[in-house]
């Protein structure tokens, strides 16, 4: 008969969850309380600074101590912080009045290039003043027309813009596997040779719509292609990593042997013990490695020899067939 193990938290665990939920909440309140004492204890002070920046016009001073406590909603403060904001539009409203005033007395007495200049900086600073209509409205109307013109202009980049999307969007798409054909430059743009481009794999990008690719050299098929100018560079190094770790794995860290070759070697011995390694030589193929290991064991007859073997092995380490051996 067995016994079926009751499920849930046992009472000495529900009464550690109980005391470990009164302690968090105990100590978030004592933090409150305690940051509650310490506003109350500071806010007349916070306050009275905040009043004195009001009356020397410091709105600034105002700011830097009223908002940190905006959560607070302290009635009181949000009061000096709404009255410190409106006296200092005010105040800037006034001050950008008196430059108008200024610069129109400045204009009245100023003639040639000067007062050009001097209107032009009036019409920044109020476009709808109403003073030297005539000469204001041709600065107006020149506004205008650069308005216009940057319009057409942002409309004309978008169009552009949506234009190489499309044919960036065509080119991932339909690229893969094929040749990149010199002959659609005009809608491609000339590719750029990038950095890391060798006598395998051609590494380009198409500035015009903002695309990288990779083909094999030997092909001249297009292996792989993204959007922005690091993106084939980044998958080939990616590669060449990640192929690079796969092909170690099947070489011993110690001495350089092929691990797949050396059992082979040793299922092959006479006397497998006696295996000593000498060493292994390999070129990659590509698809696939020629390894070659010079080994020494007994023979049948107890003499140590001296031999070597040359198999053709896959990525991985596992020997696909022995291509050659000797002495």
């Amino acid at each position: 008969m067995t016994t079926e193990k009751k499920k849930g938290c046992s009472p000495g665990c529900l009464k550690v969850a109980i005391i470990a939920i009164v302690v968090i909440v105990g100590v978030g309140y004592v933090q409150t309380l305690i940051s509650d004492y310490s506003w109350k204890k500071e806010r007349p002070e916070i306050v009275a600074s905040a009043q004195q920046a009001i009356e020397v016009g410091d709105y600034e001073t105002v700011f830097s101590l009223v908002e940190p406590h905006e959560s607070r909603n302290d009635a009181g403060m949000n009061a000096l912080l709404s009255k410190a904001q409106v006296l200092r539009r005010e105040a800037q409203q006034r001050a950008k009045q008196e430059r108008i005033v200024a610069l129109v007395a400045q204009i009245n007495e100023s003639t040639g290039n000067e007062r050009d200049k001097q209107i032009q900086r009036l019409f920044s600073l109020d476009p709808r003043t109403e003073k030297f209509p005539a000469e204001i409205a041709v600065l107006r109307e020149r506004a205008e027309k650069q308005r216009l013109e940057a319009e057409r202009l942002r409309l004309e980049a978008a169009e552009q813009a949506a234009l190489a999307k499309k044919i960036a969007d065509d080119f991932i798409a339909n690229i893969k596997g094929k040749k990149f054909t010199f002959t659609k430059t005009e809608i491609y743009g000339t590719p750029e040779t990038l950095e890391g481009t060798n006598n395998k794999y051609w590494i380009a990008y198409l500035p015009k719509i903002d695309v990288s690719f990779v083909s094999d050299k030997t092909t001249d098929e297009v292996i792989f292609v993204d959007r922005g100018k690091k993106a084939a560079p980044e998958y080939l190094a990616t590669r060449d990593a990640v192929r690079k770790n796969r092909l170690e794995g099947g070489f011993s860290a110690w001495d350089g042997s092929h691990r797949g070759l050396t059992k082979v070697i040793k299922e092959a011995m006479n006397d497998p013990k006696s295996y000593e390694h000498a060493d292994t030589q390999f070129w990659d193929m590509g698809d696939h490695l020629v390894v070659t290991t010079t080994y020494r064991g007994k023979n049948a007859f107890g003499g140590v020899v001296k031999n070597w073997v040359k198999a053709k092995t896959d990525l991985d380490g596992n020997v696909l067939e022995i291509i050659e051996e000797g002495q």
